[in-house]
């Protein structure tokens, strides 16, 4: 069926989210990213330089006034200098109508880099399934995200003695980047030093992955949550990361690094 187109406190280092790659949406509550500190590390680069494969994301946002909407799909194929291959995007079971010669601002990330430019569709087609040829640029404007740039969240987490051990406490993630999170609990757990287990789940593009680390305590501070109950605020660092867990972690903190860029 056809739809219409139309070192801070948790022991990180703070960094610039990218400018001009534009936003992206994500399936958990969310705030701003945080974007502070060093220079940015922005540059035109060819777009075979990205790595990009089948199966990676890719945003598209189309370029008219008004239009707000953004669809999420994912890389079929690329053939450079001819086209890039995508899944046409889907709204609440619909596929979306459009049209050639529609144009978008693309967004799509590999490894730790971002990168957003204008393009234009060369050819909608629903057979043998509906997919669409995105005309190749030449250079894309990529940025390559710092580990320690960080999105306000707002997941539940479960807290471990250690990784397999007893449950000891339930918390909320406050913000999350690479190279760890805030989390805020109702009672202590640990002094600076201490090493426990976390796991939490990320629900990105309404696909659940389950993300299980260790952490150490890197400061601890009192405050209030939002019912004015006492609360305690951690600053974890991950120790060392699964890379599927961190290909999650980094398409989260990606999606909210460019949303108000």
């Amino acid at each position: 069926m056809m739809g219409e187109l139309e070192h801070d406190s948790d022991g990180r280092d703070s960094a610039p989210a990218p400018p001009g790659i534009g936003s992206m949406s994500t399936a958990v509550q969310v705030g701003a990213a945080t974007r502070a500190g060093a220079g940015q590390e922005e540059a035109e680069i060819p777009l075979d330089q990205m790595r990009l494969v089948p199966g990676d994301p890719m945003q598209l946002q189309p370029l008219r006034d008004g239009v707000q909407e953004r669809y999420n799909v994912r890389i079929i194929g690329l053939l450079k200098n001819k086209s890039i291959v995508v899944t046409t995007p889907v709204v609440d079971d619909k596929v979306l109508f459009v049209r050639d010669g529609q144009l978008f601002l693309v967004r799509t990330f590999s490894g730790l880099n971002a990168c957003g430019f204008r393009d234009q569709v060369l050819k909608s087609a629903m057979t043998p399934y509906p997919h669409l040829h995105l005309s190749y640029p030449a250079t894309v404007r990529a940025m390559r995200i710092r580990k320690a740039m960080r999105a306000t969240v707002n997941i539940i987490v479960a807290l471990y003695e250690r990784e397999g051990g007893q449950l000891i406490a339930s918390g909320l993630m406050l913000d999350l980047s690479l190279g760890g999170a805030r989390v805020q609990t109702h009672k202590a757990l640990g002094e600076v030093g201490h090493v426990l287990h976390m796991s939490f789940k990320i629900v990105l593009d309404g696909v659940e992955e389950i993300v299980s680390v260790s952490a150490t305590v890197r400061s601890v501070s009192e405050d209030t949550d939002d019912g004015g109950q006492r609360a305690y605020i951690m600053g974890l660092q991950f120790g060392d990361i699964a890379p599927a867990h961190k290909v999650v972690i980094m398409a989260l903190v990606y999606q909210h690094l460019v949303k108000e860029a």
